[in-house]
């Protein structure tokens, strides 16, 4: 079945292979080294900073090179692949390793390809492609070896190692670290405050605010400066003054304006690289980053090592703060359970803590749904999702995903009428926000595989093709019209065995006269109809708690294996997987 789909209750779209309907902003890159993640998030944790950056570490990449990779790869390829992107692209290792899928060639060979593929290029559209002198750029680097660079980030610990630490406040895990270079010994970070944003941003946007603005505009105005331009809140709220723009709008009109400055004289002006990645981010319908420091506890002090990271760590071989409880509802505010729910049934799937399948944002916090939407700033991103709950026209979540209930709308609607009030929390299954299955690593999730070969079996095979054997009545296999395989997550290898339908996962497949068949999946995943149902086909999956993944697209035959490979195929973002 052809790409399946996450449910979402302001915006679902086609999931594709890797980041093919995602916003992609020019991104810039760093010429340090990673530092060490900043300290863990205990309620009401100290603000800490550390010592300055390092020098990058030696054995990286050439900075021509890591300039291609960070500017068109990394939103998607990025540490922590997101948007169905299969593995990071960041570093020497990553681009010189074998190729997940032909071995024969390097990971950097392989996207070489693809940027040259004028059927299937990388980047997709509509994100701009590298130019001819990059793409040459980057093929001679291959063809000359691969020779190490500068630019390259280490994990190696730094000369006044340990990186920014995170503002005090609610729970939540520690932030990200400031830059760390290679070296010797140093002192991290003490108690003192950080100038860091603090949620949400794309790095690259986050750095043109801290470097030109954050001066005045930071978490504690000053210089007069009326207000904080420092979070993913603060610049996609409509603008007081200018209700019809955001902050970031009006920000990028005076960057931009010959009269009035911003900054101001004798501060110096954006650059043209600057400007072009505020203007793209705000083109690309503003999306969410990682690089935005969450809330956390005390920075630690220690000399200098291997680069801290996890929960509670910090630069260096310091000891941050511990890490406080994650909630649905830091920067702000608790959601109640009860919309909580909402949107871990309706919306998590592409409006997750990192968007997938098109979707422009997260809906996940209380910061989230009380900002301003920023196609429409008039109103709250609640107030919208709840309009397109409501909508005949074009409702969310789309069909085959089962609408919100009239109860849902209700609570939702109450919300919002009683003026976002907070929490309680919400725990449980039904209420809890999860990854995106498809972001998940390589990996056979139940450690069991089908070794009995073409036996006969209906367990046999998972995960491959089902129906270009049981595709007539005339030969030894039963003839099947739907077939496939569910997993517990999107890149799961042909042969292991998948998720069990005995845990209460589902699978509902509609034909284009509006007949479903309801298949359970059996011990090794695997499902199959012999029902007639008419093709073109949608579909979706159900699990024990409710939560649905649904197919917006059409499949134009039954054959789901055929597509959902373990990387994707046919413009599908890898396995049918659980919500």
């Amino acid at each position: 079945m052809k790409t399946l789909l996450a449910v979402t209750a302001a915006g679902v779209a086609l999931l594709v292979t890797g980041c093919d309907q995602l916003g992609i902003s020019n991104r810039q890159p760093s010429t340090a080294g990673l530092g060490g993640a900043g300290g863990g998030g205990g309620s009401g944790g100290s603000q800490s900073q550390g010592g300055p950056s390092g020098q990058a570490g030696a054995a990286g990449l050439p900075c021509d090179v890591e300039a291609i990779v960070v500017k068109y790869c990394t939103s998607c390829h990025g540490s922590s692949p997101s948007g169905g992107a299969p593995r990071s692209l960041v570093s020497y290792a990553d681009l010189t390793r074998k190729d997940l899928i032909s071995s024969g060639i390097t990971e950097a060979q392989a996207a070489l390809q693809r940027m040259q593929n004028k059927s299937s290029p990388m980047p997709p559209a509509p994100a701009t492609g590298p130019s001819a002198a990059e793409i040459s750029t980057f093929q001679s680097w291959v063809s000359n070896g691969y020779p190490t660079g500068t630019c390259g980030a280490t994990s190696a610990g730094g000369s006044n190692s340990g990186g920014n630490g995170s503002d005090s406040g609610g729970s939540g895990g520690g932030g990200s670290g400031g830059a760390a270079g290679s070296g010797g010994g140093g002192v991290g970070g003490s108690s003192s405050s950080s100038t860091t944003p603090a949620t949400g941003l794309p790095c690259d946007v986050q750095a043109v605010f801290v470097n030109n603005c954050a001066s005045c505009h930071g978490t504690t105005p000053s210089g007069g400066a009326p207000r904080s331009l420092v979070t993913y809140a603060n610049l996609t709220m409509s603008d007081p003054a200018n209700t019809s723009m955001t902050e970031a709008q009006v920000a990028l009109q005076r960057i931009q304006s010959t009269v009035s400055a911003m900054p101001p004289f004798p501060a110096s002006p954006l650059g043209s690289t600057d400007v072009s990645t505020l203007q793209n981010w705000i083109s690309s319908g503003y999306p969410k980053g990682s690089c935005g420091a969450s809330t956390g506890g005390n920075g630690g002090s220690a000399s200098g090592g291997a680069s801290g990271s996890g929960s509670g760590g910090s630069g260096g071989m310091a000891t941050g703060g511990s890490s406080g409880a994650s909630d649905a509802g830091v920067a702000g505010g608790v959601l109640p359970c009860d919309v909580q729910t909402l949107l871990a049934t309706s919306c998590d799937s592409c409006h997750g803590s990192t968007p997938a399948g098109g979707a422009p944002r997260s809906l996940v916090t209380y910061a989230n749904l009380t900002m301003a939407d920023p196609a429409n700033p008039s109103m709250t991103e609640a107030q919208t999702a709840l309009a397109r709950m409501q909508s005949t026209a074009s409702p969310m979540p789309p069909s085959p995903a089962s609408p919100a209930t009239s109860a849902q709308i209700t609570a939702l609607q109450n919300w919002i009428n009683a003026g976002y009030p907070s929490g309680p929390g919400c725990s449980g299954d039904a209420g809890t926000i999860g990854p995106d299955p498809l972001n998940a690593s390589p990996t056979c999730t139940s450690n069991t595989t089908w070794t009995r070969g073409n036996s006969g079996s209906s367990s046999m095979n998972p995960g491959q093709a089902c129906i270009s054997c049981h595709n007539s009545s005339g030969g030894e296999a039963p003839r099947y019209v739907i077939a496939g395989t569910l997993y517990p997550t999107g890149h799961e290898p042909n042969n292991c065995n998948g998720t069990n339908g005995s845990t209460g996962a589902r699978v509902i497949v509609t034909g284009n006269n509006g007949t479903s068949v309801t298949l359970t999946p059996n011990s090794a995943g695997n499902f199959y109809s012999s029902t007639t149902l008419p093709g073109p086909y949608k579909a979706k999956v159900v699990d024990s708690t409710g939560k649905e993944r649904a197919m917006v697209s059409t499949a134009p035959n039954g054959d789901c294996n055929s597509c959902h490979t373990q990387t994707g195929a046919n413009s599908a973002p890898g396995r049918i997987t659980l919500p």
